[in-house]
């Protein structure tokens, strides 16, 4: 018998993070500084998108979900230990520290569908690791520092999102795309990107500085989200 999905509480540290939520662009992206609530808005908007994901004619939920970061160092030390903290305390799913790593779940929800779930975390160094994503069927993917990824890496990956669970099978199947990341230089891929030229599927939320100068001197941001 499969164990019923705890109950989580959860609240967005504010405005700009609730609104990244309620979002229904097909790729959102947080930019924010350190110790914002980043990383807990994409954990919980994962757990979302497989609870809202569309069931198949056996009433499953089925999401493939690839977690990308740029070195495995980083991947393990900051996104699977901050994924591990908030999700292992729930006893939802396994974690497995293979190759990749990767964590699976099957529970079942209130209206008498079942989620059926694998996230695989990824890491992407540089152009040459193109070959990771050849084959790759995504529901959806999290690129945790998106300013610190090759642009050439990100492209590819976009292209293999909404192909998991096949359309024959869901034909309503949905799809998405997250990312967060720190501010980066005004010459960086992602700055031209998301102050230039956005795309028109893309979502970009800016959260309010922890500093801000005042009368030439810096202080508090009173508006900050943590």
């Amino acid at each position: 018998m499969l164990n019923a999905a705890p109950t989580i509480n959860y609240q967005p540290q504010g405005a700009t993070l609730k609104a990244f939520h309620e979002s229904k662009k097909p790729v959102r992206v947080i930019i924010g500084p350190l110790g914002s609530g980043k990383t807990h808005a994409c954990i919980m908007e994962l757990l979302l998108q497989m609870l809202h994901q569309e069931p198949d004619a056996q009433g499953i939920r089925r999401s493939r979900i690839a977690v990308v970061r740029n070195s495995w160092p980083d991947l393990k030390n900051t996104v699977i230990s901050d994924f591990n903290e908030i999700i292992g305390a729930t006893g939802l799913g396994q974690l497995r520290l293979t190759a990749p790593a990767e964590w699976v779940a099957e529970f079942p929800v209130g209206d008498g569908t079942t989620v059926n779930a694998e996230i695989l975390f990824l890491a992407f160094d540089d152009p040459n690791d193109q070959r990771k994503a050849r084959g790759l069927q995504l529901s959806g993917i999290w690129f945790n520092e998106l300013a610190e990824l090759h642009k050439a890496n990100v492209d590819l990956l976009l292209s293999r999102v909404g192909r998991f669970p096949k359309r024959s099978a869901v034909p309503k199947a949905k799809s998405f795309v997250i990312a967060d990341t720190n501010a980066c230089d005004r010459d960086h891929w992602l700055a031209k990107l998301t102050m230039d030229a956005t795309p028109s599927s893309w979502d970009v939320f800016v959260q309010p500085g922890a500093a801000i100068k005042v009368d030439g001197r810096w202080q508090v941001n009173t508006q900050a989200e943590n």
